[in-house]
């Protein structure tokens, strides 16, 4: 009776896995709760809840080590590139590896703007974050600049989301658990 117990314990997070799954299809068919109305935030509301929120930013004519230096000082992976407050670019860790590095140019010499993605692909505050995930995993980005009304407001990280996502999921198990149980 004992191994069985264990064996049905060991049962109940595969379980609460497969009920998460399952109700991710079916959302329209649960009941609806007021504490349930949090799921699909949009960018707005993520943005509102970053700890630091602060968008660092270079112009087109930076040297490539001035950025990498505000990169590693400010623990981020990317950059916006502003040029009289218009977003025209961004650069990232990756741009520095793949197109300084690999082709041995001189980050001493070289400009964001010989470096930059010029065709930013950008998103708005009221884009939910299941769009944003989408677009970063079709295109392989790892940080989509949000703007309203023409004006830069923020940007969001792959890291961003899946904060949020693991805190939605969790947020979903608890309350799927007291449904269960009837509270």
């Amino acid at each position: 009776a004992r191994l069985r117990n264990r064996q049905a314990d060991a049962l109940i997070p595969v379980v609460g896995l497969a009920i998460l799954i399952a109700t991710a299809s079916m959302r329209p068919l649960l009941p609806t709760r007021p504490e349930w109305s949090h799921c699909m935030k949009t960018v707005a509301e993520i943005l509102r809840a970053k700890p630091h929120a602060a968008i660092y930013s270079v112009s087109p004519d930076t040297t490539v080590l001035d950025a990498v230096k505000l990169l590693a000082e400010k623990g981020i992976g990317a950059l916006v590139v502003l040029d009289k407050g218009r977003l025209v670019g961004i650069v990232s860790e990756r741009d520095y590896a793949r197109k300084i590095e690999l082709l041995q140019r001189s980050a001493f010499s070289t400009q964001i703007s010989e470096i930059m993605t010029a065709d930013v692909l950008t998103v708005g505050p009221r884009d939910t974050s299941q769009h944003c995930m989408q677009l970063m995993t079709d295109r392989h980005l790892r940080h989509l600049p949000v703007i309203a009304e023409g004006e830069l407001i923020g940007l969001l990280s792959i890291g961003d989301l899946v904060k949020h996502t693991i805190a939605e999921q969790a947020s979903l198990i608890q309350q799927l658990e007291q449904y269960i149980r009837g509270e």
